[in-house]
């Protein structure tokens, strides 16, 4: 923390101040709500101070970032939250919504794994087929460089 100063600095000490903010809330009677709300008060900092116009990827930032991570995981376990890998609760979160209306994750992903194969083929009849084919069960598939995702609509 001695390499931080002004700003940065005021961030990492409301960051490293949680903790203890927590403790007392709980400490009141079990004050579960504003135990919460300063966990939210200090994701909103965070945010606040990575959407700054001049915010960048350097060493005071990772040391904040990291911090943040690590006191947020420490009070958030307190209650049971943030448990989960992210990634993994969205996909299991998809996979239910799936069961519910009736639809097979694996047939989904054999029909994107054969659309793939398709593209890569350039035979882009199929390829189409198979996503209006996903968008008649209200699947909505999203191409980047590093696959096709999917989701529910």
């Amino acid at each position: 923390m001695e390499r931080l100063s002004g700003k940065d600095r005021d961030i990492f000490e409301k960051i490293a101040s949680l903790p203890d903010r927590f403790k007392e809330a709980m400490d009141d009677d079990f004050n579960t709500p504003r135990a919460v709300g300063y966990i939210f008060d200090t994701v909103r900092l965070i945010n606040g101070y990575m959407s700054e116009e001049k915010f960048s990827v350097s060493a005071e930032a990772c040391l904040i970032l990291d911090k943040a991570g690590r006191v947020i995981a420490e009070v958030g376990g307190v209650l049971g939250l943030f448990l989960d890998d992210p990634d993994d609760y969205f996909m299991q979160d998809r996979n239910r919504e799936a069961a519910k209306q009736g639809l097979d994750v694996h047939e989904i992903d054999r029909l994107i794994e054969e659309r793939r194969a398709a593209r890569l083929a350039k035979d882009w009849k199929r390829a189409d087929e198979i996503r209006n084919l996903l968008a008649e069960k209200k699947i909505i598939l999203k191409d980047t460089p590093a696959g096709t995702s999917w989701k529910i609509e």
